[in-house]
């Protein structure tokens, strides 16, 4: 049996990052929040629901190159757009031209 992100996911990694979101989230400074973010490798979109929340995102989109994590990203709410390097190229451009 393949063990991976079918079984697992990020598991791990949603499970120790309680701290780091809670400091996060005690130190944001008003003006980071209600803004547009680009979440890029968004994984099974955890830590982006959690991104959304903390800075009162205007929008939130996730890029990620697995099919499965995206498809469990979208599950959760999440706009997501399979990643390649056409995509982060052009990602990357809009993010400079703001």
């Amino acid at each position: 049996m393949k063990v991976g992100y079918r079984l697992i996911g990020n598991l791990v990694a949603n499970l120790l990052s309680g701290p780091y979101f809670n400091f996060l989230r005690d130190k944001m400074p008003p003006e980071f929040q209600g803004k547009r973010i680009s979440d890029l490798g968004c994984g099974d979109g955890f830590s982006t629901k959690r991104i959304e929340e903390i800075f009162k995102a205007k929008t939130i989109k996730g890029y990620e190159v697995n099919d499965y994590l995206i498809e469990k990203a979208r599950k959760k709410g999440l706009v997501v757009e399979k990643l390649n390097l056409l995509t982060l190229v052009t990602v990357c451009n809009k993010i400079r031209s703001q």
